[in-house]
């Protein structure tokens, strides 16, 4: 059986029970950049519409237990199909539908640190000028990890890396106290900080953020 259809019989609605081990469930339409709305909206999979919906760990690791080892671990969990990037960071909280990319930890880059990079202004302008030729009606991007992949994200020391990655958590935070939260000025710091990673000068980053007005 296709695994997103097996899947899709192990979705329940959250009841409020905390005793049974589960993963919260999200797909594309749940996922704004830094923060998830599960359980705020809907989340749309295969024909049927969810509002908190999860899947418990038993299960999961009947059905997959690379599935299960991808929901347990430390991730970027990415939209696909939206008009910007949209990364969100996961402690491992999370099960990711067919429709997202995702990220895992690894030796070189903090995730926080990627999730910044990722969510800024900067590349979400790189992204939509160098995949131009694959976006859709409407504006919408195509996002999986193929394109994701080429995304050059510049290798830093940890201790350069962690000065972005403060202020992801600090936004991170915000946004599970309050999904709307306003964290515009701490995502013009991030952009700011891109903006010198990539050595863009006045002229290019007035570019950029034309765009983005725009």
């Amino acid at each position: 059986m296709n695994e997103a259809y097996e899947l899709k019989r192990y979705i329940r609605e959250y009841d409020g029970n905390r005793t049974t081990p589960f993963k919260k469930f999200i797909n594309t339409g749940t996922i704004d950049p830094y923060t998830s709305f599960w359980g705020v909206t809907s989340t749309q999979y295969i024909k049927d519409s969810y509002q908190s919906p999860i899947v418990r760990e038993t299960d999961l690791k009947r059905m997959s237990p690379r599935r299960y080892g991808q929901a347990c671990a430390k991730k970027i969990i990415i939209g696909g199909m939206t008009k910007r990037l949209e990364c969100f960071y996961d402690s491992g909280e999370y099960l990711a539908g067919k429709s997202t990319t995702i990220i895992l930890e690894g030796n070189m880059q903090d995730l926080a640190y990627t999730t910044g990079i990722l969510n800024s202004s900067l590349i979400s302008f790189w992204y939509t000028a160098f995949f131009k030729s694959l976006s859709l009606a409407g504006g919408y991007l195509r996002i999986n990890h193929n394109q994701i992949s080429k995304i050059p994200i510049p290798a830093i020391d940890k201790s350069s890396q962690g000065k972005l990655s403060t202020v992801v958590h600090k936004i991170v935070q915000a946004k599970k106290k309050d999904p709307y939260a306003d964290t515009a000025t701490l995502e013009r710091q991030i952009d700011q900080m891109v903006y010198k990673l990539y050595g863009l000068t006045p002229a290019e980053i007035a570019v950029v953020e034309g765009s983005v007005k725009g």
